[in-house]
């Protein structure tokens, strides 16, 4: 679970450098505000260390400066920002304890690589608040200060929200490149890396490019430490989705083999005419409707899952085109393995007649008239996924970039 977080958010102006920082973790989160003295040239805005000074002007004494020249100011090192932030470094995990010896009782298990906040040095041993767990492990499991920072990039994930309406994405870092696509208002992205005040995001697994982060809020996430009550609710949840999902499915089944049967004594009992007109008198989507809610309930119990190019299993990993042809399999279905080839699986639609379960497909990235990627529409304006190896199995806004087209496949 990712919920401790280090937010960035930078601001220009053209009056004297300022900085706040605050760190917080179990819910809370580490956030600092930048303002550069040089508007034509704004903060690139994400190194992890950012560097921290406090000006003191001198005094009629001028007491304790090594230079005591009247008007220039001594410049004090302050200590790390993630000094009293540590970073968990171990082969799987360790247990977190009530109280500092490994014989008390065990509150929860801290995972490689998740991040804590060092609330009290008790020998060797830390006292940390690292999600909604709080107790002592041993200090030789922990790294802080400059060699945390150093693992950032490594274990850490940055995230970008659109703090604009529409914001383009380009093929390089500068408006002088072309555009790709569009993103909208609120949709969150993962950075791949950062030039020049600009961000390379993924978009999903087709397409990436590159932003201007005065247009992001971005925040750093680094997963947390679980507690056994966590651990064990987790657990119980997703054998709960599963179970659900899978009586959904017997349930539609079911239905249908009711519908099957009920179908072949009519046929047997009344003429082909008066077949028809039963046919007819039965509203087209009736049936589908229960199908449709279904297949949604069946494809959202995988969110969250990896994202692994050509893999084959919902739980363990495939892509765009693997996830909907397993899920569609599920139900009868025999769609084709590719995107590309998965358009001409169904009928084609308008984005304004779109229903759950339907088949929502997206460019290539450099040419418009390829389909590059393909997802499901969940209704409310949403699409689930398999976007990139970094987010894996997704939910997305139906506009998070341009649209090539639709595809009903169940009717």
């Amino acid at each position: 679970m990712r919920n401790y977080k280090i937010i960035r958010k930078l601001v220009h102006t053209s009056m004297s450098c300022c900085l706040a920082v605050a760190i917080l973790t179990a819910g809370f989160s580490m956030q600092a505000m930048a303002v550069n003295s040089d508007a034509e040239k704004p903060v690139a805005g994400m190194d992890m260390a950012l560097d921290s000074y406090y000006a003191r002007t001198a005094s009629s004494s001028q007491e304790g400066l090594e230079n005591p020249v009247v008007g220039i100011p001594a410049e004090v090192p302050v200590e790390s920002e993630y000094e009293n932030i540590a970073v968990s470094r171990v082969n799987d995990y360790v247990n977190v304890r009530v109280e500092p010896n490994t014989d008390c009782e065990i509150v929860g298990k801290i995972y490689d690589g998740c991040a804590a906040t060092i609330l009290e040095r008790v020998d060797d041993w830390y006292r940390i608040e690292s999600g909604n767990v709080e107790g002592y492990i041993k200090a030789e499991y922990f790294v802080t200060g400059a060699e945390a920072e150093a693992l950032v990039d490594e274990l850490a994930k940055k995230v970008a929200t659109v703090n604009t309406t529409t914001l383009f994405v380009r093929t390089g870092p500068d408006i002088s490149y072309d555009r790709i696509t569009a993103v909208p208002l609120g949709e969150e992205f993962v950075i791949m890396e950062e030039e020049n005040n600009w961000a390379k995001i993924e978009v999903d697994a087709s397409t990436n490019g590159w932003v201007s982060m005065d247009y992001l809020d971005i925040v750093v996430e680094f997963d947390v430490a679980i507690s056994i009550e966590e651990e064990n609710a987790k657990l119980a949840e997703q054998e709960e989705a599963r179970r659900r999902a899978e009586a959904d499915r017997q349930a539609y089944q079911a239905a249908q083999v009711a519908q099957a049967e009920a179908r072949r004594a009519e046929q047997q009992a009344q003429a082909q005419e008066a077949q028809d007109a039963v046919a007819d008198s039965i509203p087209a989507d009736s049936s589908n409707a229960a199908l449709r809610e279904a297949i949604v309930s069946f494809a959202l119990q995988y969110v969250g899952c990896p994202y692994v190019y050509g893999g084959n299993s919902l739980s363990n990993g495939t892509d765009c085109s693997g996830f909907v042809k397993l899920v569609y399999q599920e139900f009868g279905y025999n769609l084709t393995r590719r995107a590309s080839l998965q358009y001409f699986d169904g009928r084609v639609i308008s984005l304004d007649s779109i229903q759950p379960g339907d088949l929502i497909f997206y460019p290539e990235p450099y040419n418009q008239n390829e389909i590059g990627h393909v997802a499901m529409y969940i209704g409310n304006g949403q699409v689930v996924h398999a976007s990139t190896a970094r987010t894996g199995i997704k939910i997305s806004s139906l506009n998070y970039r341009t649209i090539y087209g639709a595809v009903n496949i169940i009717d």
